[in-house]
């Protein structure tokens, strides 16, 4: 398992067959979702409890049975409240251009002209349904699954264009567009430098904005002070190192920005409600 990227840039799947699955409860080294893109679409189901999303500074409660469909480059974290949940990444644009037949309002929505309403209506017609048939395919992985599977990506296209579940893509204000990007390249800056020492003028200096609004704007956007979304993410990235090599807690401390491992342990515990060592042995160590 490779270490967690907040611009996912690993491919979910196979180059012949893009899409990949995901189940997530309390046990996941990411159960919160911290704030990420990808170039890829994302299905998100609610099986229990409730889960907080936030998608490109909007926020929607889901219940359990809800689902959401993110498009491509929207910045989306999540809050799971007693949740499990789980994902399908997925590259669109490669399943539809594996097929010959090209319907212009699947294109339009491919090239974002049309935009897909996020949290799809639990009364549309079949549409959950189909869902319940995607994400089983996907887990069950029986012999021809990856038939069903396309089979059902395409009648979901086609159910989002009959019930008109995507509308018009009317350019985000140029001041939403611009703190998207500042949001991004701070959010970068910190996945590319997280294992050393970082400084809320280096990041705010990449968001080009003066320290203080750069706070009061980060925390709206994410809920989190930028230190504390730093945290989350050298925790997040330690906690896989845990799990995934047989690097000592002082090394992995070391290694994800923590040059004290008293502290480490203490903010580590805060996040997973466990310290290192009792998370690597609840989680099962193995060797690289």
């Amino acid at each position: 398992m490779k270490y967690i990227a907040y611009r996912e840039n690993a491919a979910h799947g196979t180059l012949d067959f893009p899409i990949a699955y995901y189940a997530v409860d309390d046990t996941h080294p990411r159960y919160e979702m911290t704030l990420h893109w990808h170039p890829e679409y994302e299905i998100i189901r609610v099986q229990s409890g409730r889960f907080h999303l936030n998608l490109d500074g909007r926020r929607f409660t889901m219940e359990a049975g809800d689902a959401v469909l993110i498009s491509e480059g929207m910045c989306h974290s999540g809050v799971p409240e007693d949740c499990v949940y789980e994902c399908l990444v997925l590259d669109l644009q490669r399943f539809v251009a594996q097929n010959r037949i090209r319907i212009r309002q699947v294109l339009d929505i491919l090239n974002h002209k049309q935009v897909v309403r996020p949290l799809l209506p639990r009364d549309a017609e079949g549409l959950y349904e189909q869902l319940d048939q995607l994400f089983v395919a996907m887990k069950e992985e029986r012999a021809g699954y990856e038939l069903f599977v396309q089979g059902s990506l395409f009648l979901l296209l086609g159910m989002i264009v009959r019930d008109s579940l995507c509308g018009p893509a009317k350019d985000m204000p140029r001041r939403n567009r611009k703190q998207q990007m500042s949001l991004k390249n701070a959010v970068l800056y910190m996945e590319e430098h997280y294992a050393g020492p970082i400084t809320l003028d280096e990041l705010a200096r990449c968001a080009g904005m003066n320290r203080k609004y750069f706070c009061s704007f980060f925390r709206s956007m994410t809920q989190k002070t930028p230190m504390e979304y730093l945290n989350n993410l050298r925790v997040e990235m330690a906690a896989e190192r845990l799990v995934h090599t047989d690097h000592t807690v002082a090394e992995i401390a070391g290694e994800c920005g923590f040059n004290d491992v008293s502290y480490f342990t203490k903010v580590f515990r805060r996040y997973m409600e466990y310290t290192p060592l009792s998370y690597r042995k609840k989680h099962g160590h193995s060797s690289r």
